[in-house]
């Protein structure tokens, strides 16, 4: 996982096509983490406890069940995560 530069979440956020996530995300930036994951990383696994909530800004992600997919998600603003 590589956390942004600042310019590259400006990037990112300029890119985005809701406006009011841009806004809430820009005033709140300086408190998040914004996170870059390539094809392939996870954001968490089986049986592992993730408190962690994740918001989908770009791009896409699988959910899988044994090495099935059982649903993708690419909808901006899409919260993600497992508890």
């Amino acid at each position: 996982v590589r956390f942004e530069g600042d310019a590259e979440v400006e990037e990112l956020l300029d890119s985005m096509i809701d406006p009011l996530w841009q806004v809430l995300l820009r005033e709140r930036a300086g408190e998040l983490r914004f996170a870059r994951y390539e094809d392939g990383e996870h954001l968490c696994v089986k049986d592992e406890k993730s408190y962690t909530a994740y918001l989908l800004l770009s791009g896409a992600l699988a959910i899988e069940i044994d090495g099935a997919v059982v649903a993708e998600e690419s909808r901006e603003g899409t919260f993600v995560g497992e508890i």
